[in-house]
């Protein structure tokens, strides 16, 4: 009877020295015990590495920018249009390819550009829009947006 046969040494073309064995199972958290559940995906340890870097600093990314993965978890609190305590509107969207954002509506007599909204980082766009002179509301609720 033939002996099982051990994990590839090539699999897909893909090769794994030692060295860069070593430097992934340093760096990967319970990479180790993956390989040793499953001795086949030996050869991938260099992707599991870089995979284990890039999702570490998108997190850390998330945490400078978007003040922790909670506050980023919850953009629905922020994004869209809210009414304001002191009568204004605030809008916040996501429009990572856009040049410009405008809001226009019946408030404005579907003026196209009246209302730009300020451009901030990683594609979001914001607006306020102040209440009026006698603090009275310039956007009343029902009006139509887009």
């Amino acid at each position: 009877m033939a002996a099982p046969a051990g994990p590839p040494a090539e699999a897909a073309g893909t090769e794994c020295s030692e060295e860069a064995l070593a430097a992934a199972l340093a760096d990967v958290p319970e990479l180790a015990r993956l390989l040793e559940t499953d001795p086949y995906l030996k050869p991938y340890a260099p992707d599991f590495q870089r995979r284990y870097k890039r999702f570490n600093q998108t997190l850390s990314s998330i945490g400078e920018n978007e003040g922790g993965i909670d506050r980023f978890s919850r953009g629905y609190e922020s994004f869209g249009v809210h009414r304001c305590a002191d009568g204004g509107l605030y809008c916040k969207e996501w429009a990572p390819g856009a040049e410009g954002v405008f809001l226009t509506g019946d408030f404005n007599d579907w003026n196209p550009f009246s209302h730009p909204y300020k451009k901030l980082e990683f594609g979001k766009w914001e607006l306020y829009i102040p209440p009026k002179q006698n603090r009275s509301v310039l956007v009343p609720h029902g009006s139509k947006l887009k």
